[in-house]
């Protein structure tokens, strides 16, 4: 499975799900991270100093993720 990133905040109604199948991904060899942001909710869609951080960590994590599929 390809290398996944999880978005949320420490208030996002789906942060428990996100960490469980995280967990699971790693458990099966697959590369997982997950990051978190203090009193974030689902917040990436919205144009905030938040949503700026996470959205340019998604972006790093895709550029580097696919650097080292190109590069093998």
């Amino acid at each position: 499975m390809p290398p996944a990133l999880y978005t949320d905040g420490t208030v996002d109604c789906l942060i428990d799900d996100s960490l469980s199948v995280a967990e699971r991904r790693r458990a099966a060899g697959n590369r997982a991270e997950v990051a978190v942001y203090p009193e974030g909710v689902r917040f990436h869609v919205y144009p905030t100093g938040l949503a700026r951080q996470a959205n340019a960590r998604q972006f790093e994590f895709l550029r580097n993720s696919l650097s080292y599929v190109y590069s093998t």
